[in-house]
């Protein structure tokens, strides 16, 4: 069963690999793509950057993400491809975690996460540069997460403090693309699961504040 296992998980890896390379040495640069590397080339990063926070707004942080990734990997769209496949890895591994953290057996948490990693592969944050940049904050969210998860098993001030990295870390998810609000506003289930109603309820009134938090900025 083991080698079974090993052998289905080795082919899943492989497929997905062969849809990389060929990503990477085929594909281009789509749509807003085009448009963030004529702003970075022609204003700079100081001034592109300061574009992007006027018309992001609330998304400070995806605005450093976008010109900054030209600021960092240059125009070669073979780069920002192998870029996202990167961060489509990270998240799924990130994800095994979540699921890891949320009790699952490993038998179950792998297929899930090899799941994740190869479906849906046509979508934006897997074959577009810009889009594959909003994997950012669900990296975020994923860190936010365990770490809380980390603090619901550790009392006395050092609880206190992974608590607040794991808020930390959320404001910046929704800092980075504020779909992840929703996410975060629940994750205080998963908390009265594994830790209890108190702990459920303590988180809860972090995510308030987050969610607070963000619509000032947002405002502002």
């Amino acid at each position: 069963v083991r080698v079974a296992a090993f052998c289905a998980v080795a082919v899943v890896i492989g497929v997905w690999l062969l849809i990389v390379v060929r990503q990477i040495a085929d594909a281009g640069f789509y749509s807003d793509d085009w448009a963030l590397q004529w702003e970075w080339h022609h204003y700079g990063f100081t001034d592109g950057l300061s574009r992007q926070f006027d018309i992001l707004g609330s998304k400070p942080l995806l605005a450093i993400l976008l010109i900054g990734s030209y600021e960092v990997l240059g125009t070669d769209p073979a780069v920002h491809h192998l870029a996202a496949a990167l961060l489509t890895l990270a998240c799924t591994v990130g994800f095994y975690l979540v699921i890891r953290g949320l009790c699952f057996p490993v038998r179950d948490a792998i297929p899930i996460a090899l799941l994740a990693l190869l479906f849906p592969w046509a979508s934006s944050v897997r074959l577009w540069p810009t889009g594959a940049l909003n994997n950012f904050a669900v990296l975020l969210l994923f860190a936010g997460f365990l770490i809380a998860l980390r603090g619901l098993r550790v009392e006395g001030s050092r609880g206190i403090l992974l608590h607040l990295a794991a808020t930390a870390c959320y404001v910046a998810s929704i800092l980075a693309y504020e779909v992840t609000t929703v996410v975060a506003l629940f994750a205080w289930t998963a908390y009265a699961w594994l830790g209890g109603w108190r702990a459920g309820l303590g988180m809860a009134t972090l995510a308030l504040f987050n969610a607070k938090a963000h619509v000032r900025h947002a405002w502002v």
